[in-house]
Parts: C-alpha cells; sequence; structure tokens
C-alpha cells in the first residue's frame, strides 16, 4: 500500500478532496486516538465494499477536552488519522493509495507563528487500487510445441514404427501393457523427437544428470495408450531405440530416463530397468564411394561375380561392415528417454549468470562443440543462475527464454567459459517469430 506524504504540524499540505468520494465520519471517543470496537469495524468494512480504482473518505471526528490548545487538538486529530492509515494499510494492498486531507483546504502555520493555527479538520482518502495479479507464465515447449507424431498399433505383435527425424523404435510383441495389464488389439503411441541443441532448447531440455554434463546422442518423448490411459513396459522387458547419427560415433552412450521431481525440478536418471545400453553399428554399403542400400549393394556386387569381374571392380563394390549408421539402446520404461555419455573435462568452472528475476526466465548454457544443454540452479531472491563443472575453454551461447503473459522474451550471449566467470544477460522482448529464429541458430 502506497501512503502519499501525511500532513505534519509544522508543514500542513491540503490535497483538496474528490467531491464525488462518499464521506464515512469515523468516530473517536473523547480526546482518544485509539481506534476500535464498532468504528474501525466500519472502517474495514467500506474499505472490503469499496470497488477497485474508486475512492472513499472517512471524516475523522471526536470531542476534545476544553483544556487543550489548538495544537494538542490538531495533535490528536493527526493520530486519529494515523490510526485509520493504519488500519487501511492493515487490511490493503501495495497499489492502494491513502491520503490525509484537510477539509477546509488552508495551509497550516508558519514555523514560529502560532497566530496562523487553525483547528483542522482532516480526513482520510483511500484509493483502492487494482489487486496484483500473479504473471501467467508459459513454458516454451507449450509456446512453441515440437511436432507430435502418433502410430497405432497392435501390442499383441512385433511392432516396428519410424520417426520423422529417423528415430527407429522396436517393440516386441506382449511388451506394452494397459494400465489393468491386459493388452489390447489397438493400442496409440505418441512420438516427440528432440535432436540438436536447439530442439533440446525448444523442447525445455537439459542435459545433466544430478548436476552432471552429459552429451547427448537423441532424445525422445515416447507414450502409449490404452485409449485415455497411458501404458507402460512390461516388467523384465524393454523396447529398441535406433538413434540416427551422421557424425563421429561417441563411445560410452548409455540410456537415460526423464524425470521429475515434486518440485518441478527435471534430471536425467541412468536407466536402472536392467535392460543395457551402448553401440551397435549398422552395416553400410558403397559403390564408388557413394552409399547405398544393402540390396543395391548385393544385387551389384551378384552382376560383378555373375560376369567373373570380381576382381577387376573390387575397388568399385566395397562393403564397409564398421560404418556408424545410429546408436542402438534399450530401455525398459516409456516417457522421456535419452541417448546420452558423461561428459568430463580435465578442468571445469563455476559459471555465474545475472537475471531479472521479474520475467522468472529460464537460462541453458548452450555448447558450440558438444551437443550439450546445461541447465543452472536458480536463486530468485539473488537473480542469480548458477552453473556447475563446466569446461573451461569451451565455446558456447548463454541463452535465457521467457514468456510472460503471451509475451516472449530471449536473450543469446556468445562467450568462451573462462575460471569463475560471471555474466550478466538482460533478456528482451521478442515475438513468437524471432524467437524461433534466435532456436534455428543454436543448431
Amino acid at each position: 500500500m502506497k501512503t502519499l506524504p501525511i500532513l505534519c504540524l509544522l508543514a500542513l499540505v491540503s490535497f483538496g478532496f474528490k467531491p464525488h468520494a462518499p464521506l464515512h465520519n469515523v468516530y473517536f471517543p473523547h480526546d482518544s486516538g485509539q481506534l476500535s470496537g464498532v468504528n474501525a469495524q466500519l472502517v474495514k468494512e467500506v474499505f472490503a465494499k469499496l470497488p477497485d480504482t474508486r475512492t472513499v473518505r472517512f471524516g475523522v471526528m471526536g470531542g476534545f477536552s476544553t483544556t487543550l490548545t489548538m495544537q494538542q487538538r490538531n495533535e490528536l486529530s493527526m493520530a486519529r488519522a494515523h490510526s485509520i492509515v493504519n488500519l487501511l494499510e492493515a487490511n490493503g494492498a501495495e497499489t492502494d493509495q491513502i491520503q490525509v486531507t484537510d477539509r477546509y483546504e488552508k495551509y497550516g502555520w508558519p514555523k514560529g507563528s502560532e497566530d496562523a493555527v487553525h483547528e483542522m479538520a482532516l480526513q482520510v482518502e483511500v484509493t483502492k487500487g487494482r489487486p496484483w495479479v500473479a504473471p501467467v507464465l508459459t513454458s516454451i515447449d507449450d509456446y512453441l510445441p515440437l511436432p507430435v507424431q502418433k502410430f497405432t498399433i497392435d501390442p499383441r505383435k512385433d511392432q516396428v514404427i519410424t520417426g520423422q527425424q529417423g528415430t527407429e523404435i522396436t517393440i516386441l510383441a506382449n511388451t506394452l501393457h494397459c494400465k489393468d495389464g491386459s493388452r489390447t488389439a489397438t493400442m496409440n503411441m505418441e512420438l516427440t523427437e528432440v535432436y540438436g541443441r536447439n530442439q533440446l532448447v525448444n523442447a525445455d531440455l537439459h542435459t545433466a544428470s544430478n548436476g552432471r554434463m552429459l552429451e547427448s546422442g537423441g532424445t525422445v518423448l515416447l507414450e502409449a495408450f490404452c485409449g485415455s490411459s497411458p501404458a507402460a513396459v512390461s516388467l523384465g522387458k524393454d523396447i529398441s531405440l535406433s538413434f540416427p547419427n551422421e557424425g563421429e560415433a561417441k563411445e560410452g552412450m548409455e540410456t537415460f530416463i526423464g524425470e521429475t521431481d515434486r518440485y518441478g525440478n527435471f534430471n536425467w536418471q541412468q536407466d536402472r530397468s536392467g535392460s543395457y545400453g551402448g553401440i551397435t553399428y549398422r552395416d553400410s554399403y558403397y559403390i564408388n564411394d557413394k552409399k547405398v542400400s544393402k540390396e543395391e549393394y548385393l544385387a551389384m556386387k551378384a552382376q560383378f561375380e555373375e560376369a567373373e569381374q570380381v576382381e577387376r571392380n573390387e575397388v568399385a563394390v566395397a562393403a564397409n561392415d564398421e560404418a556408424f549408421d545410429a546408436y542402438l539402446l534399450k530401455s525398459g520404461s516409456l516417457g522421456w528417454i535419452n541417448c546420452d555419455r558423461f561428459y568430463d573435462a580435465e578442468a571445469t568452472t563455476e559459471f555465474v549468470v545475472n537475471v531479472d528475476t521479474a520475467l522468472h526466465p529460464s537460462v541453458r548454457l548452450v555448447f558450440d562443440n558438444i551437443n550439450s544443454v546445461m541447465n543452472g540452479s536458480y536463486d530468485p531472491r539473488k537473480g542469480k543462475v548458477v552453473f556447475a563443472g563446466i569446461p573451461v575453454g569451451e565455446k558456447a551461447r548463454v541463452v535465457g527464454y521467457s514468456i510472460v503473459n503471451d509475451v516472449p522474451y530471449m536473450a543469446s550471449q556468445s562467450i568462451t567459459v573462462a575460471p569463475n566467470q560471471t555474466e550478466t544477460l538482460r533478456l528482451e522482448q521478442t515475438t513468437k517469430q524471432g524467437m524461433e529464429q534466435q532456436l534455428a541458430s543454436l543448431r
């Protein structure tokens, strides 16, 4: 509640009152400045019924002893006005405005000139402010949702579904069951694929397990439903996932499952369901350095063999049995599934980002040369996001984003990680298209 400057006896200020504002007189006991009982209840009830942005006046009334001087009467009147103000502040909000005014609309006496003293007729004028409304915060994955692909399968038979970005999921017969343990002839599945740093940020995800940095080889959200009820992987069984990869193979990839605690904190946990992880290499086939399908390769090879030209064309047709196409892992559960490995650097540091807490931002550290997006520990009281275990010397971008009352804010800042580094990130209002463009630059 904002209380405007209250009149003092040495420098009275007349604010003037609004004639349309209703007046309720508040009567104090003889020679008393205490507000209690029925009069205090009157003030509270009138204020409670006052509509937002409307004004009401409370007149300060009460008797004085004939022995009191004019200044003593005015001091007592001020004490009575203060009692009303204190009661309003205790029952109001920060957005309310309060004024103490003299209805005679006269200035007080100059200092040292008691001849100018007049008996004040004080009133407390209060304008009720609009109540504070908590901002509506929208997560970036709801504001810019990634595509959800839908499939219908028969869980009693072997099934293979393939995502638009190349994720291949193999579900053997009777691997999935409904909530009641049954297996229906029809089950609906939903798949969301998350590849690359830009999509990790877009999905409001990170790549950290209990604060330890991970390097991702692909992420999916895989869900199954019997009608509207979620289905699950049967105990002791698992599903196979193939995460496509076009770069260099990273050893040590394993399955991580996404979990959210009761406070809403998301974390990746190693899959403890008993399923194995690791890399399995697929065969890749080439003709004159051009990658072809296995069928094309075998047909060409058979043609050469028939022509007895195997020796002459050995260079033209070759199979690279060690070629790397995908990470093949298994998972014993549905939900968020990540193909990851721990990323351990020789030198790490703590990295701190100062942010404006009014926007409630999410902040990520997106690495340029590692498929990793780290989250930090956010302290809203200090406006700091602290990242721990960050590799020194790596190039990265500090990315902050927030959607408040359907208005997007975003910022991106390039850095090279140095020991004990601190940066300040200032989010600026943007558009949905502008946010999409900044996300696309994180590939």
